[in-house]
């Protein structure tokens, strides 16, 4: 009789979370903070339909052209329907802004952008990062769910 034998191998594979709502180019979040943040937009998009996304960069956020651009990765289809709201920030260019989906211009304001921004501001300036984002990104998805 022969006895053979098999060695065992124990696989060990590691997940990780592709963000899909989180673009952060800057590091701006900890990988950490920002896999929370993105748990929390992907939760709000299986909710609700809608969507939010966070991105920074180091690039001149201020063209138009860049916030098209980014828009394009996300919905290539231009006719979408989709809401979609992103928050965009930029140490580098020390700048933090809303903007939206053509289809969502008409329910906001300058100034309820402005409100939304400053809610975060105060955690933002005090370099906590997360919190300010987050209370960001809670105020766009409350006006979101409010349409």
């Amino acid at each position: 009789m022969h006895k053979f034998i098999l060695p065992v191998f124990l696989i060990i594979t590691i997940q990780t979370h592709a963000q899909l709502y989180v673009l952060d180019l800057e590091k701006y979040l900890s990988p950490e903070e920002a896999t929370r943040v993105d748990s929390m937009l992907a939760g709000f998009h299986k909710r609700t339909g809608k969507v939010v996304l966070m991105s920074t960069d180091s690039l001149n956020i201020k063209e138009p052209s860049y916030k098209s651009n980014l828009f394009s990765r996300y919905y290539p289809d231009s006719t979408s329907n989709e809401r979609v709201m992103m928050l965009v920030l930029s140490r580098k260019n020390q700048l933090v802004q809303i903007t939206m989906s053509r289809n969502l211009l008409p329910f906001f304001t300058d100034q309820k952008i402005t409100e939304m921004i400053f809610a975060g501001a105060p955690a933002l300036q005090a370099r906590r990062r997360e919190e300010g984002v987050t209370t960001i990104l809670r105020k766009v998805m409350e006006a979101l769910e409010a349409l």
